[in-house]
């Protein structure tokens, strides 16, 4: 866990945790990283106009898209996120202050259960997420874009 992290009150499961997802997002795109390798991803025009407690459970949701088929079932990933409020709609499945942030975060929750992934958020402080940041503020060029060749092959025998 980085420096600093510590899970809200009353969390929902206790570790050990066998993946740990450090998540960010700004205007501009959003980025994740985990010993698996990292993941980002730029956004419409449309969600750049959301506000960013949303873009930030968004790239939490896409992150968790991303990496879940590549582990087995019921895997158990602490997310660590520099936004209390996102944190908060993870830990909580959901929330009434915004139905934006509860829908995104039902939409989440939706595909933990699919692959029976339990999940843990925790706050980090903003400057001990240094790299997933500067993964959301890059810019990415359509040459370098590719897939991890396990999700490839994921993708093709489902094909």
């Amino acid at each position: 866990m980085l420096e600093g992290a510590r899970p809200l009150p009353r969390p929902l499961l206790e570790g050990p945790f066998e993946l740990t997802l450090t998540t960010e997002a700004s205007t501009k795109g959003w980025g994740a990283f985990s010993a698996q390798g990292a993941i980002r991803g730029v956004w419409s025009l449309q969600e750049r106009l959301l506000h960013i407690n949303l873009l930030e459970l968004r790239a939490i949701k896409l992150a968790l898209q991303g990496l879940v088929p590549l582990n087995p079932l019921g895997v158990s990933i602490m997310v660590q996120s520099d936004n209390r409020k996102a944190v908060a709609y993870v830990n909580h499945r959901g929330g009434t202050g915004s139905k934006g942030l509860c829908l995104e975060a039902l939409d989440l929750w939706s595909c933990a259960l699919v692959h029976k992934v339990r999940i843990l958020a925790v706050h980090v402080p903003e400057e001990a997420n240094e790299l997933a940041d500067s993964l959301s503020r890059q810019r990415l060029s359509l040459a370098t874009v590719q897939l991890k060749s396990a999700l490839f092959q994921l993708i093709e025998s489902r094909l």
